[in-house]
């Protein structure tokens, strides 16, 4: 839901807003459509799918909306990247599922952290950033990065 709102709201900056409309209008359908075939044999699990599927659509639609319409650059690698440290966070959540929420979560972070660096997700510029967020404030950003 953040992200249909995230990509709602840039559409609309970006005078888009009918294409906002459409994708809410096609979600709403196919929530009504799925409330109509799976409440009566799922139940209220039925509905919960139902949601989640028809909260895709804006999500899917919006992203490439936003990318086609204000026309950014991302290539194929830059999606699968965090897609399948997310897959294999997960993975490795599942086999510490017993343990304290807390370090769960510094888990979590972490795995997911060092997926993306082993990965070569983070440009040098990005690096050079969240090493200054944990060293303070700087005059300058050095020349050639």
């Amino acid at each position: 839901m953040f992200l249909t709102s995230f990509l709602e709201k840039t559409l609309v900056a970006g005078d888009k807003q009918f294409l906002t409309t459409v994708g809410m209008a096609l979600a709403l359908g196919v929530n009504v459509l799925l409330n109509f075939l799976l409440i009566p044999s799922m139940g209220y699990v039925g509905s919960c799918v139902a949601a989640l599927v028809a909260e895709t659509i804006p999500v899917c639609m919006g992203i490439y909306f936003v990318l086609r319409c204000f026309r950014f650059g991302m290539s194929v690698p830059d999606v699968i990247k965090p897609l399948l440290a997310g897959l294999i966070t997960y993975g490795v959540i599942n086999m510490f599922s017993h343990i304290n929420l807390f370090f769960g979560l510094l888990l979590e972070v972490g795995v997911y952290g060092a997926i993306l660096l082993g990965l070569k997700t983070f440009t040098r510029e990005e690096i050079w950033f969240v090493k200054q967020l944990f060293r303070g404030p700087v005059a300058a950003k050095p020349a050639g990065i």
